[in-house]
């Protein structure tokens, strides 16, 4: 089916207006490929790649037409055919890489004359810290914590509070620092996608819940059994959960925050598209009576969509600006996202246009109501 009812809600056709950047278009694209009538060039393959992968247009499509599958094998058939800009840029879009590329981004951060296009580059980690989280525990650990692969470098901050909040609540914590393998998938390099998902699964014994911190990581492990049918992760996909649940789930003391704050939350668009929950960090901070909550409504991606700031970097600053459009004076004491991506996108725009705002995953604010922060 082709009817098109999703188009308007595609952020890249909402950019271009192009048929070619819409889910449909890209499907006839796919199909004259498939069929021989289209040859593989560069401005083919842009319209292809262009995609966010934001799978808005699966949540909204009456035939339930599987596009993100339908997208990822495609890319994935035609990467020995793509440009070399963009085979280079998934040859080093790596975990080991992106860690580096965090160090250049403090380093760049403040130089003149970089263009307003690199901003994602000199904006900086979403937060710093000098503490360090403590060795893995040697007790029978009660969850598995999926921290993600550049989660150190880019946002230690979270990390160091969902450690606190886990030890205050009486969690034994295993975490696993590896990738999960989304970034690999998404980038047409299932092969290596699937050693990941491989290397995670060997980390999570059976019988634990395996808590994400982003629902990037979490979006793409609860589908790893329907990416990778040949491979045993049905088990890795039933066990995964959102931390935020986890912990909105438990008993709770009485919070010792009394400081009022105003709060916006955003919901990624692999909570709202992939995993259908929208509803998560929304749980966790309602239980926090000291916070005024309000919730960005725009329909689009905010265009922080794994390597594509790197990729598409004007595009992705477009889709922010709608964002932060909806954003105004007095601004909102913290924004929350339980998505790194994001988090570095909506970091970037506040610091480049001067907005105070700090943004945040959910489990800082309950650090700080519980004093751990």
């Amino acid at each position: 089916m082709k009817c098109g009812l999703c188009i308007p809600h595609c952020p890249s056709y909402w950019l271009t207006r192009s048929e070619a950047d819409s889910p449909r278009g890209r499907i006839a694209l796919i199909q004259g490929v498939d069929a021989g009538d289209l040859a593989v060039s560069a401005t083919l393959f842009a319209h292809l790649d262009g995609c966010l992968q934001c799978r808005a247009c699966e949540r909204v499509c009456p035939s339930q037409v599987p596009f993100g599958k339908i997208i990822n094998q495609s890319l994935a058939e035609l990467q020995p055919k793509a440009p070399l800009k963009t085979r280079l840029l998934n040859h080093i879009l790596k975990p080991k890489t992106l860690n580096r590329l965090a160090t250049l981004r403090q380093k760049l951060d403040g130089l003149p004359g970089l263009s307003k296009t690199w901003r994602w580059l000199r904006s900086g980690p979403v937060s710093h810290t000098a503490e360090t989280r403590r060795a893995d525990t040697t007790e029978q650990p009660s969850v598995v914590v999926l921290s993600g692969c550049v989660t150190q470098p880019l946002d230690p901050v979270t990390l160091l509070h969902t450690e606190k909040l886990l030890h205050f609540f009486g969690i034994r914590a295993q975490w696993s620092d590896g990738c999960c393998g989304a970034l690999c998938f998404h980038n047409g390099q299932p092969e290596l996608a699937q050693q990941h998902v491989q290397q995670t699964a060997q980390h999570c014994p059976p019988e634990h819940p395996v808590l994400f911190l982003a629902t990037g990581c979490g979006a793409f492990l609860k589908e790893c059994h329907t990416h990778f049918p040949n491979a045993p992760f049905q088990s890795l996909s039933q066990q995964s959960q959102d931390i935020c649940d986890f912990l909105a789930n438990l008993a709770w003391p009485t919070p010792q925050q009394t400081t009022q704050y105003n709060v916006v939350i955003h919901t990624p668009c692999s909570a709202k598209n992939t995993l259908r929950e929208t509803e998560s960090a929304h749980r966790l901070l309602r239980r926090l009576p000291h916070l005024t909550l309000s919730t960005l409504t725009s329909p689009h991606c905010c265009g922080g969509a794994g390597s594509y700031t790197l990729k598409y970097p004007a595009h992705a600053e477009a889709l922010i600006e709608h964002q932060l459009a909806e954003l105004k004076a007095p601004y909102p004491d913290y924004l929350v996202t339980t998505n790194l991506g994001c988090a570095l996108q909506f970091a970037a725009s506040f610091k480049y246009h001067k907005i105070k705002t700090q943004v945040i995953h959910p489990l800082t604010l309950v650090a700080i109501a519980f004093g751990l922060a």
